[in-house]
Order: C-alpha cells, then structure tokens, then sequence
C-alpha cells in the first residue's frame, strides 16, 4: 500500500515475483502523499567491470572485517537440494540457505 510510505516518500519496486504490476494509477502517487517510485534494474547500477569490481570489494571487505554479516538460514547437501528449494519457494527461510557440495 502506498499509504504505508510517509509524505514524499519512496517507493521502491523490486524482485516482481508476482509479476508485473499492472494497474498503477499514477494519480494514486500524489494522493498518497506526493511518492516517488522507482524500478531499479541491476544493470543501471553495475554498468562496467570496475564498478562491479569495487562494490565486490567493498562487500568481501566488510565480510572480512566483520562489520557486515550475513545470515545462514540453513546449510543443505546435494541429497537434499529439493528440501532447500521448496523452503525458498514457501518463504520459509529468513537469510541465505547454503548448498555444501562435496
């Protein structure tokens, strides 16, 4: 719900597992509030080699310096592959599962 942003606020449209949103009344943006809305693309972002490189380097770094981390939500073999799939689908994971090969 757009309500749910505060005055001016932004609106971001992202992941569209559900598909694409099909009926966006633009008017709905101003009587909520004056939104803005966006729908970022990956590829707008990380346009070339070294600016993937650099934001890579950035993530490894506070990786390793521990001030970013990141939460396993559970660690699957490739016996189980099909257990770690059907919890992404039914979104009963909170983290990144982790698929240990041999």
């Amino acid at each position: 719900s757009f309500r749910a942003a505060r005055k001016r606020g932004l609106v971001v449209n992202f992941g569209a597992v559900g598909g694409p949103v099909r009926d966006l009344d633009p008017i709905e943006l101003g009587e909520a509030g004056s939104l803005f809305l966006t729908r970022p693309r990956l590829a707008d972002h990380l346009p070339d080699g070294p600016t993937i490189r650099r934001r890579a380097a950035d993530i490894f770094g506070g990786l390793l310096d521990e001030d970013l981390s990141i939460e396993i939500a559970g660690r699957y073999s490739l016996d189980n592959v099909e257990e770690a799939h059907a919890a992404l689908e039914e979104r009963r994971v909170v983290g990144k599962p982790v698929l240990d090969l041999p």
